[in-house]
């Protein structure tokens, strides 16, 4: 069997400063990633890690049907509306399950 190869899109850009990305990983896993350069520390970058299982909940929080493209309604969701961070709501607001990770570097 043949891994898809992983899908990256954009969402949000401030500018080379800080970023937040959205991918489909070849694992199969929708995987948030951040990167802020301009805040209270030199280096901040995080990520969120949605597993397939959790799509369902993620579809029906994003208004999307099933069978729907996670990448896609992530994207018509949140894509340059300057939400700072997409798995963190995703999570904590509307409560799917996510693995978090981060790194500051002060």
């Amino acid at each position: 069997m043949t891994q898809e190869p992983e899908r990256t899109i954009r969402l949000v850009a401030g500018d080379d400063r800080w970023y937040v990305d959205a991918r489909l990983a070849s694992s199969g896993n929708l995987v948030f990633d951040g990167r802020d350069l301009g805040g209270p520390y030199a280096e901040y970058e995080w990520g969120w890690t949605f597993t397939p299982s959790s799509f369902p909940l993620i579809r029906f929080a994003l208004g999307g049907e099933p069978g729907d493209d996670v990448l896609d309604l992530v994207q018509e969701a949140f894509a340059d509306k300057g939400f700072r961070d997409p798995g963190a709501w995703l999570h904590k607001e509307k409560g799917v399950p996510a693995e978090f990770w981060s790194r500051i570097e002060p």
